[in-house]
């Protein structure tokens, strides 16, 4: 999404960082709250690489083009720290070794099952504030965002608290949050808030096509709030695996055989699929395809409402092996008195 797009679908969260970048008056903390899909992340890096550039546009944003804008982009500055939904600098999780490693330019893969499992813990604030414990090497700006901050422990909330109370001159920290309410009160009440539409499904629908061609699921996954950028870390999770399964699991829910063929090939602790993003996804393809399913409504509705409550506990630390059998027993329950012969 580029300056513009950004401008037009948010114009509060625009015209609120427009004006305290032209003022220079910044705050310390920002919280950018929104549904899943919204532009929280575009914005969070728009206003970390206005901090840098040297040839703002009148809005007081950065060009997007020049060097320094690269840089941070490419998360190559040393006065910029991105933890990412998933893991920290290109995905690795954060890890005091991993920290080091980084500085020292050194990298590391991480499987899919251990960027799912992410969450911000203490050790990721401490490593934060030893990283920025030194003076800014560049403009005197440093910066730093903290992906899906509604999932971190309440110990890492507790060490931010402290980081945000006493703020360091020219260091900016912007949190980007899903679900408001999973944050802290005196963490909401240090920071600004700035609150993002949700994006029409059209507008998902033509950022999506940039990836995935198949009209099904650029249709599931607008309809939840999924953006390109998601989707190609989904894609590279086995998405389509994940679609085959649900499907599959959909024309035969009410046999015992749909739900062990998930148990044995796709959702085991030993399978690469057995993440909670992916157990997300499924759920996901399931609520799309009860939706489309007119045979009987009566009981797909109820279908609906089981895959909905999952999906709700599905956004807190949960067993996801024990809510699987739960969505399964469930639907069974509804399906095999209504199927068999």
């Amino acid at each position: 999404m580029n300056k513009k797009e950004l401008k037009e679908s948010q114009p509060v969260a625009w015209k609120v960082l427009s004006n305290a970048l032209k003022t220079k008056r910044l705050s310390h903390g920002y919280l950018f709250a929104g549904p899943q899909g919204s532009p929280k992340s575009q914005m969070a890096l728009l206003l970390v690489q206005s901090l840098f550039c040297e040839h703002t546009d009148e809005d007081g944003f950065a060009c997007q083009e020049c060097e320094s804008c690269r840089r941070i982009e490419a998360e190559e500055s040393l006065d910029f720290f991105w933890a990412h939904a998933g893991g920290v600098q290109k995905g690795r999780p954060l890890k005091k070794k991993e920290i080091d490693s980084f500085w020292k330019g050194e990298t590391k893969e991480v499987t899919q099952k251990e960027k799912d499992s992410f969450r911000i813990r203490k050790d990721t604030i401490l490593n934060l504030q030893d990283t920025f414990s030194k003076s800014a090497s560049g403009q005197g700006w440093q910066a730093y965002i903290l992906e899906e901050y509604d999932k971190a422990t309440p110990e890492a909330s507790n060490s931010l608290l402290k980081f945000l109370e006493e703020p360091k001159d020219g260091l900016l920290g912007i949190l980007v949050v899903n679900e408001l309410s999973n944050v802290l009160p005196t963490i909401q009440s240090r920071t600004q808030i700035l609150t993002f539409r949700p994006p029409g499904t059209q507008a998902l629908k033509e950022d999506l096509a940039t990836v995935i061609e198949d009209e099904e699921s650029l249709n599931m996954l607008a309809s939840n709030g999924w953006d390109s950028q998601s989707v190609q870390e989904l894609m590279e999770a086995g998405f389509f695996e994940i679609k085959e399964a649900a499907k599959n699991y959909w024309a035969h829910k009410n046999s015992y055989k749909a739900v062990l063929d998930l148990q044995r090939d796709v959702f085991n602790n030993k399978s690469d699929y057995y993440s909670k993003k992916n157990v997300q996804l499924f759920l996901q393809w399931l609520l799309f395809l009860a939706k489309s399913d007119t045979s009987n409504m009566e009981v797909n509705t109820q279908i609906r409402m089981i895959i909905l409550h999952a999906l709700d506990q599905i956004s807190r630390p949960v067993d996801l092996a024990l809510l699987l059998d739960q969505v399964y027993y469930q639907i069974h329950e509804l399906t095999y008195s209504n199927y068999r012969p």
